[in-house]
């Protein structure tokens, strides 16, 4: 037996129907949806704490070399202390930071920022 929804003409043996009683699996599918309803009311509105995260920061073409360093000595440190990724777009001057945690997101962050900071201590930051 084919499942089709109500109110659906069918043309079988040369005689057209309309479908008007409910499948057993409709029924079926309606319950699940009512005990789903009730038990997820509204979705969660944060993270784990443990949920990865993605961030970008912002910082000018012109300070990019001092946040990238040396041969990328501090792209590198901020990946190896905090297991994050970092990503630079040199075109836009975005920073993009993928991180397993809140906290390691937070701490490259702030390790960008005091980059950012150090390097022109007298310029604006787009902040």
């Amino acid at each position: 037996m084919h499942f089709l929804p109500p109110g659906v003409q069918i043309r079988r043996c040369g005689v057209e129907t309309t479908l008007t009683a409910r499948c057993v699996g409709d029924e079926r599918r309606e319950k699940l949806l009512d005990v789903a309803e009730r038990v997820l009311a509204a979705p969660n509105t944060q993270l784990k704490a443990s949920a990865p995260r993605f961030a970008t920061v912002a910082v000018p073409r012109e300070m990019l070399g001092k946040v990238i360093g040396p041969q990328g000595s501090n792209v590198k440190s901020i990946e190896r202390d905090t297991s994050c990724r970092v990503s630079i777009l040199q075109d836009t001057g975005e920073v993009s930071i993928f991180a397993p945690s809140s906290e390691a997101l937070a701490e490259a962050s702030r390790r960008i920022q005091v980059i950012r900071a150090f390097a022109y201590p007298n310029r604006e930051t787009g902040d």
